[in-house]
């Protein structure tokens, strides 16, 4: 089975087809790891949605996952620029693996993953060695043997241009296919700017800025604390930046003139990164705003309004599983022309 898999500082997303779920299957939960505070027992095997109550013994050591591992004191999200190494990094696989293992009976995979631009070169060979293979492991306090038969390393946001593009059995998009794309993907610790034309990746032209969404959301909590006395933790603070306002008493505040402020110093200072690396005005056709920041209606209006001064193509795309579903598709493109 082909999964799609996109493990960021702020979620871990998963994305498959197959028998029973024809449509497309995605699921998403907090990039978090702990250890357990007891072992699990009868009452988490209970729990009604297993993507709730992940937890795996991998190596002898035991770990809650997303948001099982939310309420621990000793959970940790990896901020390591150098995270893909970690072996909480294939936990999490893991983790995402039994749970589709569990949904569909599968034990055998394939999986597409993105790497941030910056380091692409660097982890692509690194992936496909390291999560290939055999791995034996209890899922939920069940035993698993999954294989990982084949692992294909794409960049961050090349899989929103192939979500865009590609259909689920040919191009979607010819024209878009065609175009010279700057791909522009806010994450929540990176933006990465991957050019692509023609299905391929101009790795020449790629970029990673190491700002991403959560500058956005740290200076919004400041905001709200200095003006309203609102203290929000950063996952409540995520919602409020998506929703645009925040509840007092019942009510609905909008934050719009908040988001704006804090987010116009931090949407500048990308795009004068990406002036660095790129000649937008002379070498890009349409730029595609995507991921976390796309998200967030006012960093949205932002990007477009500033990015227009240099393209007039320029598009958001405010779907969190766009580049998961995009790995998924390359990966089926690549298989039914025998490449994976």
């Amino acid at each position: 089975m082909l999964v799609g898999k996109d493990s960021g500082y702020g979620d871990y997303k998963g994305y498959f087809r197959g028998k029973g779920f024809e449509n497309g299957e995605g699921y998403t939960f907090p990039a978090l790891v702990s250890s357990p505070v007891n072992i699990p027992g009868g009452a988490e095997l209970a729990a009604v949605d297993a993507l709730d109550d992940l937890f795996v013994e991998y190596r002898g050591q035991h770990y809650w996952i997303g948001n099982k591992a939310h309420d621990n004191r000793n959970r940790t999200v990896s901020m390591d620029v150098n995270k893909l190494s970690n072996e909480e990094e294939l936990v999490k696989l893991l983790a995402g693996l039994g749970y589709v293992s569990h949904l569909t009976g599968q034990k055998e995979f394939k999986v597409v993953t993105g790497i941030p631009v910056q380091q692409y070169e660097l982890y692509k060979n690194v992936l496909s060695n390291a999560w290939r293979g055999t791995f034996r492991y209890t899922f939920r306090g069940e035993n698993i043997a999954v294989d990982v038969k084949a692992v294909k390393s794409i960049a961050q946001g090349a899989g929103v241009y192939y979500d865009l593009c590609l259909g689920f059995d040919s191009v979607l998009d010819n024209d878009l296919f065609k175009k010279r794309i700057l791909v522009c993907d806010m994450g929540t610790k990176t933006t990465n700017f991957a050019p692509m034309e023609a299905g391929q990746y101009l790795g020449d032209m790629a970029h990673t800025v190491w700002t991403g969404v959560s500058n956005i959301h740290m200076g919004l909590q400041e905001k709200l604390l200095q003006k309203h006395g609102l203290v929000y933790d950063l996952p409540d603070i995520s919602r409020v930046a998506r929703d645009g306002y925040y509840l007092f008493k019942g009510d609905r505040y909008p934050i719009a003139q908040e988001l704006q402020e804090v987010a116009e110093p931090i949407i500048d200072k990308i795009i004068t990164e990406a002036q660095v690396k790129i000649d937008l005005s002379r070498d890009i056709e349409t730029v595609i705003f995507s991921s976390g920041g796309a998200c967030i209606r006012a960093a949205a209006q932002l990007f477009e309004g500033k990015m227009r001064k240099f393209v007039n193509d320029v598009r958001s795309v405010p779907d969190a599983m766009a580049n998961v579903r995009g790995y998924w598709k390359c990966g089926n493109f690549l298989e039914q022309i025998d490449k994976f």
